[in-house]
């Protein structure tokens, strides 16, 4: 039975941000959301809570992993109805105008499955791509792993199954008390954010610039739990992550005056990994 605490603020109120608890819970199941907000859900030995309240709980992470599964999700499907959940703007992962080539092909995001070209673009389409992703940064990469062109049809490739991105819920960096997590380097250990001006927006949280984020993770406002590779991928597409400095001057690696044209190409320098 799962043991939730939604808010039950008016509409006007706005809801308290809490520590997370546990791994955010899509009830309706991954990539889906309620149809019926207005809807109940009468869970055995609890309260009725509206489909609404539930939705924000297991988003909240204030639903035992252990009960975010199939049955979970059947019971709320029933109750409340699901439909697949486009949280953002749709996004046209090779650019505007633009469709792939090979939807067969296959893309590799840092610290997420395999996906085909194919899945991308739908899970673009479907509003399942966070907006601050949608740059030319994702454009290049599926351009280079799929192929892209002028979008000459109304159909684009779509497939049977939509990729959901995770993005972890913190909680704002000026929230007192201190909840008390360890530190989170959110660049991941050793690093740290480029762009302190850029701008991350999580689900069900209001917009934080880069600077917010690496503060929070610092002072021990981000879960332990999701402190990992998600959520060092995610912060390095929007801010951009760089390893400490060790106190060197800068140097122009192409020379005084010149920058790389291809930042996706790889260097091998002697006696150095790749």
């Amino acid at each position: 039975v799962p043991s939730i605490t939604p808010s039950r603020n008016s509409p006007n109120t706005p809801s308290p941000v809490l520590p997370l608890v546990f791994t955010p819970c899509e009830v309706c199941g991954p990539g889906k959301a309620i149809l019926d907000p207005t809807e109940n859900v009468q869970f055995p030995t609890l309260p009725s809570y509206s489909c609404t309240e539930v939705q924000e709980a297991g988003l909240s992470g204030l639903i035992n992993d252990a009960l975010c599964s199939d049955d979970l999700f059947d019971f709320v499907e029933e109750a409340c109805g699901c439909k697949p959940n486009p949280m953002y703007s749709p996004c046209q992962v090779c650019g505007p105008g633009k469709v792939i080539i090979n939807p067969a092909g296959s893309v590799q995001f840092p610290a997420l499955p395999l996906y085909t070209c194919a899945e991308v673009q739908e899970a673009g389409l479907a509003g399942l791509i966070n907006d601050v992703l949608c740059t030319s940064n994702i454009f290049l990469l599926v351009e280079e792993a799929c192929g892209c062109e002028e979008n000459n049809t109304s159909n684009p490739a779509s497939s049977s199954r939509s990729p959901s991105v995770l993005v972890p819920t913190i909680a704002p960096a000026e929230m007192p008390p201190n909840p008390g997590f360890p530190s989170c380097e959110v660049c991941g250990p050793g690093k740290v954010i480029v762009n302190p001006t850029a701008s991350v927006q999580f689900p069900t949280l209001p917009l934080y610039n880069c600077a917010e984020v690496q503060e929070a993770g610092l002072a021990g406002f981000i879960n332990d739990g999701i402190c990992n590779e998600i959520i060092f991928s995610f912060v390095e597409i929007a801010c951009g992550c760089r390893e400490v400095s060790p106190g060197y001057p800068s140097c122009e690696v192409c020379g005084p005056g010149r920058v790389i044209i291809n930042p996706l190409g790889v260097v091998v320098f002697p006696m150095l990994p790749m």
